[in-house]
Formats: C-alpha cells, sequence, structure tokens
C-alpha cells in the first residue's frame, strides 16, 4: 500500500464519497475498481475519518493475511479498536473473546489453534453479535487490498497441499451480508479481483461471491482539483517557476494525468533540484523518472503483472501454442505505436503479423479483459488506446519501441 497521506489533505474527492454514501444507505455493498495509485485507501480512509451519521466504518488492510484465522482475528481487533461505545459495547466484546476461546498478547487477539477450521464459525458468530448489538447502526467493513490476501491464502494451500480457503471465504463472506441487513462491505485492491476469483474457481463451479456488489469506479483527479493540489504541493514544496504559475501547473497535471501520487512525486523531485521551474523541466523530470532502471514508480507493474493476468495458452490456426500474455503485449505495442485509436480491425490485422490469429472473437475478449484491467479505453466506435498517457509513454520506453 502506499504511503497515505491526512484525510484532511485529500482534494476532489468529495463528490465522489457524496456518491459511495448514497449507495450504501440505498443497502448496496460496493467494489471499488481503479488502478493503482489513484487513491482507493485515501478515499476510504476519508470515509472513515469523516463518517456519515448512522455508519459505523472499520477498515482493514488485509494485504499481509494469509490465512482466514489471521483475517477473523484482524476483524475482529478492528471491529473492537473501532466500535467504541456504550459500557455494553465494551461488555460484548469482552463476551465474544471469551466465547471464542481465544487468547490476547500485547494487545493482539489470537483464535484458539485446532485441528478443524474454526474460522468459519468464529466469524458468523462476531458478526452476528455486532450486529445484532448495534442495530441502529450500519456496519461497513472496508477491506483493502483483498485480492492480495486470496491470492496469498491460496499459495498458501498450495505449498501445504491443503484445499484452498480462499474463494470459500468470500461465499461466506457474501451469506454474511445477505443475512444482516446493517452490514456492508467495501473490497478494494491494486490487483483485479476479477481474476482472482476466476482462478480460484474450480472446473465446473459456478460460485458468484461478488456479484451482488456493484461496481464504482474510481478516476484520476479532475483537472480543476488537479490544478489546486498541484499549486498546494508547489507552495509547500517551495517551487518557483519561470513563469506565471498556471501554466506550470498545467503541465504538471497533463504529464501525471492527474493521479495525485505521480504529481506529489514529481514535486518532491522539482524541489529537490533547486531549480526555478517552467513547463519543459516539469515534462523533463517526468520523462527521467519512466526512463530511469530504478523504477522508481514501480511501472514495471504494469508489465510483470500480465502473465497473472493472462496465464496459459490458446491455438492458433495451425493448432499451435499461443501464449496469451504474449498475445496481450503484441495488442499494447501496436497501440502504442499508434498516433490514432484503433479499431478492432485494425489491431487484429497488427496482431496477425505475429500470431496467426483468424478469429476476430479472441481478439475482442482480450482486449475486453485489457479494458476491464484499465490498459485500455474504447469510444463508442470501439477504437482502442491506453487508458493512460503516463502507462503509454512508459511502455514505449520499456519495450524500446522509441524510434
Amino acid at each position: 500500500m502506499a504511503r497515505q497521506i491526512d484525510p484532511k489533505r485529500v482534494i476532489g474527492r468529495d463528490k465522489l464519497i457524496g456518491n459511495i454514501w448514497k449507495r450504501l444507505e440505498k443497502g448496496s455493498s460496493l467494489r471499488f475498481t481503479a488502478e493503482r495509485r489513484i487513491g482507493k485507501t485515501s478515499v476510504m480512509q476519508k470515509m472513515r475519518a469523516e463518517p456519515k451519521e448512522g455508519f459505523r466504518l472499520v477498515y482493514l488492510d488485509i494485504e499481509g493475511t494469509e490465512t482466514p484465522e489471521y483475517f477473523v482475528e484482524k476483524l475482529l481487533q478492528g471491529l473492537r479498536d473501532n466500535l467504541t461505545g456504550p459500557q455494553k459495547a465494551k461488555r460484548m466484546f469482552k463476551g465474544l473473546h471469551k466465547s471464542l476461546g481465544g487468547t490476547e498478547i500485547a494487545g493482539m487477539i489470537k483464535l484458539p489453534t485446532a485441528e478443524n477450521d474454526v474460522w468459519q464459525p468464529a466469524l458468523e458468530k462476531i458478526l452476528e453479535e455486532v450486529c445484532g448489538n448495534f442495530p441502529d447502526q450500519r456496519i461497513v467493513l472496508m477491506l483493502d487490498e483483498l485480492p492480495y490476501m486470496l491470492q496469498k491464502m491460496d499459495d498458501l494451500a498450495r505449498k501445504t497441499g491443503k484445499p484452498s480457503p480462499a474463494l470459500h471465504i468470500l461465499d461466506v463472506l457474501r451469506e454474511l451480508r445477505h443475512k444482516h441487513a446493517n452490514l456492508h462491505m467495501i473490497y478494494c485492491g491494486s490487483v483485479g479481483l476479477h481474476h482472482v476469483v476466476t482462478q480460484l474457481r474450480s472446473p465446473g463451479l459456478s460460485s458468484e461471491p461478488v456479484n451482488d456488489m456493484p461496481l464504482m469506479e474510481i478516476h484520476p483527479l479532475e483537472p480543476k482539483d488537479a490544478l489546486l493540489l498541484a499549486d498546494r504541493l508547489f507552495e509547500e514544496e517551495g517551487i518557483e517557476t519561470t513563469e506565471e504559475r498556471k501554466p506550470v501547473l498545467a503541465a504538471l497535471v497533463k504529464e501525471t494525468d492527474g493521479f495525485p501520487f505521480y504529481m506529489e512525486r514529481v514535486a518532491e523531485r522539482l524541489a529537490e533540484s533547486g531549480l526555478t521551474i517552467g513547463k519543459e523541466q516539469v515534462g523533463e523530470m517526468v520523462r527521467c523518472q519512466l526512463a530511469s532502471g530504478h523504477d522508481p514508480w514501480q511501472m514495471e507493474h504494469f508489465r510483470s503483472r500480465l502473465s497473472d493476468y493472462y496465464p496459459g495458452e490458446m491455438k492458433d490456426v495451425h493448432k499451435g501454442a499461443v501464449s496469451r500474455r504474449d498475445f496481450a503485449v503484441k495488442i499494447l505495442d501496436a497501440l502504442t505505436l499508434s498516433e490514432h485509436p484503433m479499431s478492432i480491425e485494425e489491431i487484429q490485422s497488427t496482431v496477425k503479423t505475429s500470431f496467426s490469429i483468424e478469429d476476430r472473437g479472441v481478439i475482442v475478449e482480450m482486449l475486453r479483459l485489457l479494458e476491464l484491467d484499465h490498459y485500455l479505453i474504447a469510444d463508442e466506435e470501439k477504437r482502442y488506446t491506453f487508458r493512460f498517457t503516463l502507462v503509454k509513454r512508459w511502455w514505449k520506453i520499456a519495450q524500446g519501441l522509441e524510434s
């Protein structure tokens, strides 16, 4: 998880947060979808710091969680720490902890160890008690980096030769939010949850553990909000400009696609340079960061994750094997070199120079997935281009496609 800023300093998210509250008030649970570095966690932290009346929010960063037992322990800990209130609530948690037979060491709650799984009955009991003791409050569990937790659970199960609990825990959470009317959940993570769920499903298994949770996309900052953030960053960093400040601020917004994370990193480096800054210096700094072999912004993630997102192979017209990952890379390469959005037919024609793929449906499906995973965006005529200029620029440099 990226470094978080004070929720009071979050800019440009009030409208989005207002819409999230409306969805929750209507009884929905939600899945946040967004590219990494956009500020998903900052949105949740701001909601938690400024809760709407009648809601109790519990935020959990569960990226490092490898077992269902540890997840339940973290959940109980989070509920106890966040649902402060009258003596009744304190007695409830004390009694709940005792009934589960767990222990507490240095303030950390531990479930009892047992041969059989204890996490499911413990999870069910915890949420039944909490929802029952706060009937007039809506409990919102904000589960950050959930896909990473599921992957870690699945990996651990494979290493130990045990059945993976990852999909089952999603099914149980679904049952519980349907059982308790005042229980809501927000799932969030940098890795696509749809990929993880697909990988977890066994052949013939039709589990749909998140089909009751609408997607809510979090976008980069709107230009006017991004300009406000840029102005604040220049002011705080003491950056002097060679010209009127507004065009330089606009250059920072444009060069970073309005991603708060990248804006902050560029402003820091500009301040460290000690130079008086113009639009050209902003562009040069961004290019320097994108081309750096040290990869300070961890952009390699956009390339390395393709092996996980698109594993396996497919058959070409000659019955030969084609790597799905390599197929995705070829499409991204083609769009990187194009100065305009490409139609499906144009993409297919380009890809055919490397792969004997005649089935248009295969192209359409891969484009759909690349759009779902925030690499691409399509207009109404289904012409595709990179969703973010910053990613396109990095891809061109990283793939050695610059002329």
